[in-house]
């Protein structure tokens, strides 16, 4: 049996490492650099409460929903956190 890969992960943390390094170029403060993780982070949260099933994604997470917030955030977080 064939599993598909889950892409998203993968694409969330290269996508939220360039949009970080890209705003840590513009500005020196991390409050502004953080920006675009923040924005992904209640985007997240957003989808997962606005779902239309009755009972949220995040009472019961699955495994992939787990690594893609985890892949976004640390994609995000890492620029921010390791030194230049």
């Amino acid at each position: 049996m064939k599993l598909p890969f889950p892409w998203t992960i993968l694409v969330a943390a290269f996508f939220n490492v360039v949009l970080t390094r890209t705003a840590r170029l513009w500005s020196k403060r991390v409050w502004v650099a953080a920006i675009p993780t923040i924005i992904w982070f209640l985007i997240f949260l957003l989808l997962a409460f606005g779902g239309s099933s009755a009972i949220s994604p995040l009472l019961f997470p699955s495994a992939r929903m787990i690594l893609l917030f985890t892949a976004g955030m640390m994609g995000g977080l890492g620029p921010l956190i390791v030194a230049k």
